[in-house]
């Protein structure tokens, strides 16, 4: 069972917002910018560790008449971690 726990509820309509996803060992933490520069944690969720992941962007309105969404500056950089290092060593053989 995967679980996810959101701990920040974010207020009003910004015109902006930047996201960072971080996968940890095994958990995946998701941070927001109002400003690209000061970042807060607004979700954390188990992600196993030896799963390969694919990543990509999606905007969603469950509520409401939607909106229109633009992704700038979409990039993935890879900060491995020791716990990720051994795994790309015994899986790359």
């Amino acid at each position: 069972m995967t679980e996810s726990w959101n701990v920040v509820i974010l207020q009003g309509k910004p015109d902006f917002i930047w996201v960072k996803a971080l996968r940890k060992n095994d958990s995946v933490e998701i941070y927001y910018s109002l400003n690209g520069e000061n970042y807060t944690m607004s979700n954390m969720t188990y992600f196993p560790g030896q799963k390969p992941a694919m990543v990509g962007m999606m905007a969603a309105s469950p509520d409401g008449d939607g909106f229109n969404a633009v992704f700038d500056d979409f990039k993935i950089i890879h900060h491995p971690d020791a716990f990720r290092l051994e795994w790309l060593k015994r899986n790359s053989e």
